[in-house]
């Protein structure tokens, strides 16, 4: 209730009597200079940075109220977003609102925040106007110093910025950018030549029938696109991309450290004249809605407030036009009996002076202080310096308007997508008040909190003051944008399908001439290998050569040749002698427990000579040798016969595959040259059961 409402029936009559209650006040002139109500309000980067002339920074504090901006989840994708690899190693993220300017300065590898700035327009100093070049350049030196080693993505905002979730066919290349741009241009009638348009995937369509994508596509006027790529080249920056709030706030929302659990979060981002409220799940923007007010209505109840207590107080009885009764005849009204003094009625008692009324830079302050814990203001009266508590009552009004807003767009919504919300994050610079955020939730009745982006990406503390935190949402988020993934309104879709057709002829061009590169060289290599064997047999046959010495007589290659064959009929016998026992030792190794070995018998006499056929009788055919088993070494002559009688224990069904996985282990032995099975054949054996009877013949090197 404002102070009218307040007014008694006494004071309304005596109001009404002076016409009082049609005055307005009287303009207070213009506002003394932000820096002297609030010092040191135009906060300097982080990090270290070379001295700029104060001259050249923001004059005057406009607003305090400032946009955050944000939302994500993890991202699908399996991991958190990241950066490309490409690219420089700084991405700077800018902001402009209002009345203000931030700026952050982002890694590329790990995407912490290295540098931020926030800094208020002065006169002349806002875009348009002739000195905002060189505060925007000013302002980027200071951030990101006097090298261009960063890129720079900046944050539109715009009343005719239109955002869209639309469910297209499942394409991809030219025929998805026709896909979307024909059932955007079917709702919204919108002509090229005015209007860019930027198009996300966000992934497939969840319950259709038929393959389709969502898609977020983003609608702008060409004007404030190019006028805020002008800003930035007359500033000497040339922009890497230009997005707009939630679209860049999903680049937090597939992050983790996300404030709270949910399921489907509400993000209202709050400016000075400007709002954004966005729904985000699953690393989705599912509704996006565009408000063209924004925390500047608190200021304008403190405002009024004191507007209100400046109305002029009556000072002097005389003053009042009322018919009053003689005295003695009746009673004084309550209300005046009080002001009389004793026996008198000419004045009134000295009434308490009114309040000043306060500019909307002095109530900015007035708020920065008693919410947020900004510096005490400094030039303004006693009455002009509250409380938290009584700042709260004051703006309760524009929190109730605000939360209206809100709750209208929630129940829209769920109306139209049979969807409710779970949480509620709130982002701007105003909501680094617990209060506020505790005043807007409890009104909407969803579980609230404060959408930190400096708390997403983990920055320390001290990193980046307490005070300017809640503001730095949109200028990281922007900062996380990639040029190839993302809403992109100065190098939108088209631009990146004609640099991805380029960049897809260049790597086929590329790979031809490398396949080529290696073909030569694979020749080259081959004749090398092949030329170096040449010359590495020359090598060895030249050795030999002169390693044999003078000729051999005949005789002493008799000799020679009789002692190999003695050595060699020597080493023969031996090896008859010891195959018995080497069998069974290999036998013993490679026999599992399910196969017992009945009987064994070796032969290590050398096979008859076969006897030469009479005359005139046919000689006899070659019987052909049976073919190695696979996996087997290579076939020798067989310096004996093994005979080998076994049982298959077990199970019935597995007798098959344990005498066939026991004939594959005697195979790999380097002592078999053969084997054949002879015999197998189930039998019923006493204290064994069923068995599998088999007989084997093995050849032995």
């Amino acid at each position: 209730m404002n102070l009218k409402e307040r007014l008694s029936s006494t004071e309304n009559l005596l109001r009404a009597i002076r016409g009082g209650a049609n005055e307005k006040p009287s303009d207070t002139g213009t506002s003394p200079d932000a820096e002297s109500l609030l010092p040191g309000l135009g906060e300097t980067p982080t990090a270290p940075i070379a001295p700029a002339n104060p001259a050249t920074r923001a004059g005057g504090l406009k607003n305090i109220l400032r946009t955050p901006v944000s939302e994500l989840f993890k991202l699908n994708l399996g991991k958190p977003l990241q950066f490309s690899a490409g690219g420089k190693s700084k991405v700077c993220g800018i902001s402009l609102s209002a009345r203000h300017l931030t700026v952050s300065l982002l890694r590329r590898s790990d995407a912490s925040v290295q540098a931020s700035g926030r800094y208020n327009f002065g006169p002349d100093q806002r875009p348009g106007e002739a000195g905002s070049a060189a505060f925007l350049s000013d302002c980027l030196e200071r951030v990101v110093g006097p090298s261009n080693g960063a890129e720079y993505w900046a944050v539109l905002r715009s009343s005719d910025v239109d955002l869209n979730v639309l469910s297209v066919p499942k394409l991809s290349g030219d025929k998805l950018d026709a896909a979307v741009f024909w059932s955007l241009q079917k709702d919204k009638k919108f002509t090229e030549s005015e209007y860019v348009l930027d198009y996300l995937v966000m992934g497939p369509t969840n319950d259709a029938p038929e393959p389709r994508l969502d898609v977020l596509t983003c609608l702008a006027r060409k004007a404030d696109v190019d006028a805020l790529a002008e800003l930035f080249r007359a500033a000497g920056t040339v922009l890497t991309g230009i997005t707009v709030v939630p679209a860049a706030l999903l680049n937090l929302y597939r992050r983790p450290n996300l404030p709270g659990s949910f399921h489907l979060a509400a993000n209202v981002h709050v400016e000075t004249d400007y709002s954004a409220i966005g729904l985000y799940t699953a690393g989705r923007l599912v509704f996006s809605r565009f408000i063209r007010s924004g925390a500047g209505g608190m200021t304008d109840d403190l405002v009024e407030h004191f507007r209100l207590l400046s109305r002029p107080t009556i000072t002097d009885i005389h003053d009042i036009d009322l018919e009053l009764p003689l005295p003695g005849t009746e009673p004084l009204p309550e209300g005046l009996a009080g002001l009389l003094g004793e026996g008198q009625g000419d004045a009134l008692p000295d009434a308490p002076a009114p309040a000043q009324p306060i500019t909307p830079v002095a109530a900015v302050a007035v708020l920065q202080h008693a919410l947020l814990g900004g510096p005490e203001p400094q030039g303004l009266a006693e009455e002009h310096h509250l409380s938290s508590s009584q700042v709260m009552q004051i703006i309760a009004p524009a929190i109730e308007r605000m939360g209206r807003q809100v709750e209208r767009t929630l129940e829209y919504f769920a109306s139209t997508t049979q969807m409710r919300c779970d949480g509620l994050h709130f982002s701007g610079e105003i909501f680094g008040s617990p209060e506020v955020v505790q005043a807007l939730g409890g009104q909407l009745g969803y579980p609230a909190a404060a959408f930190d982006a400096t708390a997403i990406l983990g920055t320390p503390e001290g990193k980046v003051p307490a005070t300017r935190r809640m503001s730095l949402a949109p200028s990281i988020a922007a900062a996380l944008c990639q040029p190839d993934r993302g809403i992109n309104l100065l190098s939108n879709y088209k631009r990146r399908t004609a640099q991805e057709m380029k960049q897809r002829v260049n790597r086929f061009i590329l790979l031809g001439v490398a396949a080529v590169m290696l073909v030569i060289a694979a020749i080259g290599l081959w004749f090398e290998l092949d030329a170096r064997a040449k010359r590495t047999e020359l090598a060895q046959a030249n050795t030999e050569l002169l390693a044999l010495g003078p000729t051999i007589e005949d005789e002493q290659l008799a000799s020679a040749l009789q002692s190999f064959k003695t050595r060699k009929g020597a080493l023969t016998r031996a090896s008859s002698r010891m195959a018995g026992p080497a069998m069974l030792a290999e036998l013993a190794r490679r026999t599992p427990p399910q196969v017992k070995i009945m009987t064994l018998s070796v032969d290590t006499q050398a096979k008859p000579a076969a006897s030469a056929p009479g005359p005139g009788a046919p000689a006899p055919a070659p019987t052909p040798a049976p073919a190695p088993a696979a996996g087997a070494p290579a076939s020798g002559a067989a310096n004996a016969l093994v005979v080998l009688e076994g049982i298959v224990t077990g199970e019935q069904n597995s007798f098959e595959s344990l005498l066939s996985r026991y004939m594959l282990d005697l195979q790999s032995s380097p002592l078999c040259v053969s084997l054949t099975v002879n015999h197998s054949s189930v039998r019923e054996l006493p204290g064994e059961g069923q068995v599998l009877f088999f007989v084997l013949h093995l050849g032995v090197r």
